[in-house]
């Protein structure tokens, strides 16, 4: 009888073990850490971001830092951390990334639905920016053409 009981709370220890220390690891490592590990671990794409949402508010500039680096993988997914964490500290790096013609539309689309959730009125900055601002390749024949809203292309509206 004591050896089932024995069992039983080894393998509840177990469990639970399994099932807590990624949160407990996402709340006490250091950030850098915690981001490596989230974005490099092999887990179906819908729970990649959930370690840097437990890990908090603590992780938003090192999330900052791999938004920068354009050889990061997974980016996407920072960006979704961060918006839901509803970081204002955030603000600075998703602008940049909104405005930078050289990253892919779908990232920069990304970018601009979290600033629309963390910050409102920069986010109507970068909108209004981009409708202003003639993209290089705007050019024909010497005639300068505006882009189009970004506002048309994803549907975003106040």
């Amino acid at each position: 009888m004591l050896w089932r009981t024995f069992l039983a709370i080894t393998i509840v220890t177990t469990f639970s073990a399994m099932l807590f220390a990624p949160v407990v690891y996402c709340r006490v490592a250091p950030p850098a850490q915690v981001v490596e590990w989230a974005v490099t671990r092999m887990v179906p794409e819908r729970e990649i971001a959930v370690p840097l949402i437990v890990g908090g508010e603590r992780l938003v500039p090192e999330m900052c830092d791999r938004l920068k680096d354009k050889s990061q993988e997974r980016r996407r997914y920072l960006i979704e951390a961060i918006s839901q964490l509803r970081s204002f500290r955030a603000g600075e790096s998703l602008s940049q990334l909104a405005l930078d013609p050289s990253e892919p539309i779908w990232l920069r689309e990304d970018a601009l639905e979290a600033l629309q959730r963390i910050d409102r009125v920069r986010w109507q900055s970068v909108i209004n920016r981009l409708q202003v601002e003639p993209s290089p390749e705007s050019t024909i024949e010497g005639v300068e053409l505006r882009c189009c809203s970004l506002t048309d292309i994803f549907g975003l509206w106040d």
